[in-house]
């Protein structure tokens, strides 16, 4: 997946957490989660690298603005794509420790473009639903949220 979704969806996933290493260690596990879902990449060609910094500039704001400033959110968030970072400092090392459980979680089924945009999109909208529907309630260090399901008045306010 592309970075806003796992940005979005590890902090959202953080809400369940009780510390900042723990929001950390949910954000990873959802990015694995998520990669393990039929997906296209984009490539980090010649124009990889601007798109990668708006996808990370895009994910970053939203959480930034939906996180009500939660340390516990932020550190989903960055766990979201932290698996990722790590395989980018690996590849650049030409040392790969971690990348067999990265590559091996990854989905080979590629969906087409559209549907991959629809699979994402959605992702990163149900996020932002989930995010914006709890962010005054976002629990800080030490704190933990008590189960809550929401309604579609939560959802939509």
């Amino acid at each position: 997946m592309i970075a806003t979704p796992h940005i979005l969806v590890g902090a959202a996933g953080a809400l369940k957490a009780r510390s900042v290493g723990g929001a950390l260690v949910i954000g990873a596990l959802t990015h694995l989660a998520l990669d393990a879902v039929p997906h296209r990449d984009y490539r980090l060609g010649a124009l990889g690298g601007l798109v990668l910094t708006a996808d990370l500039a895009c994910g970053t704001l939203a959480v930034a603005r939906l996180s009500g400033g939660s340390e516990v959110l932020l550190a989903g968030a960055l766990g979201g794509v932290l698996p990722d970072v790590v395989g980018l400092a690996e590849r650049a090392l030409g040392v790969f420790p971690t990348g067999w459980a990265h590559a091996t979680i990854h989905s080979d089924s590629r969906p087409s473009r559209w549907c991959s945009a629809a699979i994402q999109g959605l992702t990163a909208v149900t996020a932002v639903l989930v995010l914006r529907a709890t962010a005054e309630r976002a629990p800080r260090p030490g704190e933990h949220l008590e189960p809550w399901v929401a309604s579609a008045d939560d959802l939509l306010a």
